[in-house]
């Protein structure tokens, strides 16, 4: 019944994986009683956890019951409590169960529980069972490989920015939210309506995803609509299709005879002139 209590990770690369009802990082196993909760703290670095039987990837240590005509045996699970406010975290529950249904979860309980652990997880890239989420407003600094076949996506409300590249991994989509959005600088007035120019450009950034940390991330159930406000302003409204939120951003023109692409530059229409 180890308690497994106060650890730290605060950086570094970390690989654990638990023994006989142990959890990966977190409660040793109790047999016959009930197995430790685990206290887990981690602020940053890549840390990799796969739970012992029945226990959590990074949490309680495990527990499980039966029942049959010959015998009968019962461990509780353990809780605890996990905070992770940084880094890169792939946890994983066992896959050596005996008994189905009793596998502990990849971040908090052990197997047979009673009470349920405290989770908190408020910055990070969290993979769980192999299905990734970024929590907060992540910055990636270095090179990380996604597993094979998971899965990553970025919720409304959270980011990710940063030098860093992902590489690897399966299908990876983002939630769109206004800060995501980039649009057109580098479209001139020529004296003609172009709210189907931009709409076109706005929708490929739909249509082909979004580059992030050099991982192309897919975007569904958006539309947008471009407004002509005046000659050189226009606004692009983005819609969800499935809760009809939306938000606005404000694409400005360049003027003739202004700088664009580093020179003086004026159009008769779509056409560059020295002499309109």
């Amino acid at each position: 019944g180890g308690a497994g209590n106060n650890i730290q990770i605060n950086g570094g690369m970390v690989h654990a994986t638990g023994g006989y009802l142990g959890a990966g990082i977190g409660g040793g196993g109790g047999v016959g009683k009930k197995s430790g909760d685990g206290t887990v703290t981690i602020s940053g670095g890549t840390v990799t956890a796969v739970g012992g039987s029945y226990a959590a990837g990074i949490g309680g240590g495990g527990g499980y019951q039966y029942s049959n005509q010959w015998a009968s045996d019962s461990t509780t699970g353990g809780t605890g409590s996990v905070t992770i406010t940084g880094g890169i975290v792939d946890a994983s529950s066992p896959t050596d169960v005996d008994w189905e249904g009793y596998e502990g979860a990849p971040i908090g309980n052990g197997g047979n529980a009673t009470a349920t652990a405290t989770v908190n997880k408020t910055t990070g890239i969290m993979f769980e069972n192999g299905v990734g989420t970024v929590c907060g407003n992540v910055t990636l600094a270095g090179s990380y490989t996604v597993p094979a076949g998971y899965t990553l996506n970025i919720p409304a409300g959270a980011s990710l920015s940063g030098s860093g590249t992902l590489t690897g991994g399966g299908t990876f989509t983002a939630d769109l939210s206004e800060d995501m959005v980039s649009v057109p600088t580098d479209l001139y007035y020529n004296g003609q309506d172009r709210s189907n120019d931009i709409k076109t450009r706005l929708s490929d950034g739909l249509t082909q995803g979004i580059a992030i940390c050099g991982q192309t991330f897919a975007v569904s159930g958006w539309t947008v609509a471009v407004s002509r406000t005046d000659d050189l302003h226009y606004t692009a409204t983005y819609t969800n299709t499935d809760n009809s939120t939306t938000f606005q951003k404000t694409i400005t023109l360049q003027q003739s005879g202004t700088t664009l692409d580093g020179a003086v530059k004026t159009y008769n229409g779509e056409t560059e002139t020295k002499d309109f």
